[in-house]
């Protein structure tokens, strides 16, 4: 009897440090927010040469000049000077606000008339690695006529990830290093690639997106996490 009193003692012993140290039950995650501090914001930022990569065959690869001030999506601005191109796809390789490779494509085709086309991107890119283009076909003039410029826009990705777009408790803007002001509901959210598109941005501005999930969450239903925000990619 004693000694199965005794191996009760250890088991318990054992046991007891592992249960207090379980997290069992519910509990909110912490407010958070990110500071998006814009560089180009009426001037975009150009990855490529900002006066144009001549497109001379169907396949090639860009030089990058330089990189995204802060996470954000890309535009593509494809001139086909004497409309002799009938499509061209533009191919943006990178890393993310979370640090994950990304790829967005950019398809142009001779179905949009006109010279200049324009193609906006939705990914955020933090850092892009490669701009190649391919699928070419018509007619490559080189020189100035045909060529690709590759830019910013100004939907911005942030690392706080939102569950609802409810969990955006706000967004304040300073303008010109100025005091920060609430801007309300003046921006799109798109909570797939996790970004923010400001209705309006200028030169400098710095933003600051205060994500706090509403939803109680179980340990049990956690994502991994990057920080303290969950990252459900």
């Amino acid at each position: 009897m004693k000694k199965k009193i005794a191996s009760l003692l250890g088991i318990l012993l054992v046991a007891l440090p592992l249960i207090a140290s379980a997290q069992i039950g519910p509990f909110i995650e912490a407010p958070t927010h990110e500071t998006i501090s814009v560089a180009g914001g009426t001037t975009p930022v150009y990855i490529t040469n900002s006066t144009g990569t001549t497109i001379g065959a169907a396949t090639g690869t860009a030089s990058i000049t330089s990189q995204p001030d802060t996470p954000r999506a890309l535009t593509v601005v494809f001139t086909d000077a004497n409309t002799s191109v009938l499509t061209l796809t533009v191919s943006v390789i990178g890393k993310d606000q979370w640090g994950k490779t990304r790829t967005q494509n950019f398809a142009f085709n001779d179905s949009v008339a006109g010279n200049s086309h324009t193609c906006v991107g939705k990914i955020p890119f933090a850092k892009v690695t490669s701009v190649t283009w391919f699928g070419g076909s018509g007619t490559y003039t080189g020189g100035s006529a045909d060529k690709i410029v590759v830019q910013s826009n100004n939907r911005f990705g942030f690392v706080p990830r939102p569950f609802i777009a409810a969990d955006v408790v706000k967004v304040t803007r300073a303008q010109a290093f100025a005091a920060p002001a609430d801007i309300g509901t003046a921006y799109t959210l798109d909570l797939i690639e996790n970004t923010i598109l400001p209705t309006t941005v200028a030169d400098t501005d710095q933003f600051d997106v205060w994500v706090a999930p509403s939803a109680v969450v179980y340990p049990a239903q956690r994502s991994p996490i990057i920080g303290a925000v969950r990252n459900t990619d």
